[in-house]
């Protein structure tokens, strides 16, 4: 109801721009320039109007899309009551929020699940980013390496240099083994 509401909208304004326009064009010819600068004074009143009611949507649609890419799921859209478009427009972004919420709180549960997972294992494992990052390392590899932390494979070259040959050449989703003398 609210988007043919504001279609209808946009369109009347735009007629109302172009009859403006035509009513000025007519007193510019005809001579009558109180009524021409009364359609300029008109043509300023749609444009103005016509401006505010994009940009409103738009920059209601720009702020949701950069919460999102900041990864900040906690804005709230409040409905004015007096404008059903963008009542409407909060409306959808409120569910489409409530949504990435739940999808991002689904994430972090299985996150969590499997790094209980993981800490557990009898097995030494590390998760290795591109960048040399160790992004996760269970309690068991820890013990393995004799150390209180790990936070990157160049701490390897401290404990063994083959070790940091070793990791270092490593290829996604490949593993070592790697015995200690």
């Amino acid at each position: 109801m609210g988007f043919k509401r504001y279609t209808i909208s946009v369109l009347l304004l735009m007629v109302l721009l172009v009859a403006s326009s035509m009513g000025m064009a007519w007193a510019l010819f005809s001579a009558r320039m109180h009524l021409a600068v009364g359609f300029l004074v008109l043509i300023a009143i749609w444009i103005v109007l016509l401006y505010s009611l994009l940009t409103k949507t738009h920059k209601e649609i720009l702020f949701f899309f950069k919460a999102l890419e900041n990864d900040d799921t906690s804005i709230h859209f409040r409905s004015n009551r007096n404008n059903r478009i963008m009542d409407e427009l909060n409306l959808y972004l409120n569910q489409l929020n409530r949504n990435f919420q739940d999808m991002k709180m689904e994430h972090e549960l299985r996150e969590q699940y499997f790094n209980r997972i993981l800490e557990n294992l009898s097995s030494g494992l590390m998760v290795i980013a591109k960048t040399g990052h160790i992004n996760h390392i269970n309690k068991e590899a820890l013990q393995l390496f004799n150390v209180p932390n790990l936070t990157h494979i160049k701490s390897f070259s401290e404990l063994d240099q083959r070790l940091f040959t070793a990791v270092s050449g490593m290829r996604s989703n490949s593993r070592i083994e790697f015995t200690f003398q």
